[in-house]
């Protein structure tokens, strides 16, 4: 082997331990080995309650009054879960609506579960509704949603103090848009009923929720009397 070769051989040899050695792009290094975990299959959406304040201990905000001829959130005796509860009614010609603080619905979420718990007692007779109470998902500060049922006057119960109410959106209504809770009762002119609501929730999934063949709002009763009497009229509270 000449001295040529052996140059060329040591060139060579160089070359390769400087490429060994060069500084390595720390940044491309990091985003190539951090890559995987900085990508994401997609949010889950498991939610037990989006709303404020669910059983109205704090009262305004985060909910708030819009009308109604006494006030609809207040301490009471009867409150299921803490010292306060929402009521509507309890006087003739009653127009109560309360709405709660906006909240937004996370994009995975696909469906939404109102579940709200009710006490009713009524004056009313017969088999005819005449008094209501209504709750409806809708936009922040907007009305376009239907205002759905919830109970009338024939709903009034007497081995049902506290009754469990759900109602499913298996579609977000309005999606995108911050919504609110909106409840609204409202009596006729003659012999009124009591709505009283305590322990509300929307629970939020990324799956449907299970609907029972019997749409509209659905009711189990959790929390009985301890005796179930024919309530007199007179007996019923009121405002």
């Amino acid at each position: 082997m000449n001295v040529r070769t052996i140059l060329q051989w040591l060139a060579l040899i160089t070359l390769i331990a400087t490429s060994m050695l060069a500084p390595v792009n720390v940044a491309h290094a990091q985003e190539q080995l951090f890559l995987p975990v900085i990508m994401r299959s997609g949010e889950s959406c498991n939610i037990a309650n989006l709303l404020t304040d669910g059983s109205f201990e704090t009262g305004a905000p985060p909910w708030t009054q819009i009308t109604g001829g006494y006030p609809i959130v207040q301490e009471d005796a009867d409150a299921l879960d803490g010292v306060k509860l929402a009521w509507f009614g309890g006087y003739n010609n009653a127009n109560d609506r309360l709405v709660s603080q906006p909240f937004q619905v996370p994009p995975a979420c696909k469906a939404l579960r109102i579940v709200l718990h009710l006490n009713i007692s009524s004056q009313e007779v017969g088999n005819e509704p005449y008094d209501y109470l209504y709750a409806s998902l809708q936009p922040a500060g907007d009305v376009v949603n239907p205002e759905i049922v919830v109970a009338d006057n024939t709903d009034d119960c007497n081995t049902c103090k506290w009754a469990r109410y759900t109602y499913v959106y298996n579609e977000v209504p309005n999606r995108g848009q911050p919504l609110q809770l909106r409840f609204y009762g409202k009596t006729d002119s003659n012999r009124h009923t009591n709505f009283l609501v305590d322990l509300v929730s929307i629970e939020a999934s990324d799956t449907p929720f299970t609907v029972a063949a019997e749409a509209g709002w659905q009711r189990e009763v959790i929390v009985a009397p301890e005796a179930a009497p024919e309530a007199a009229l007179e007996n019923v509270r009121s405002r």
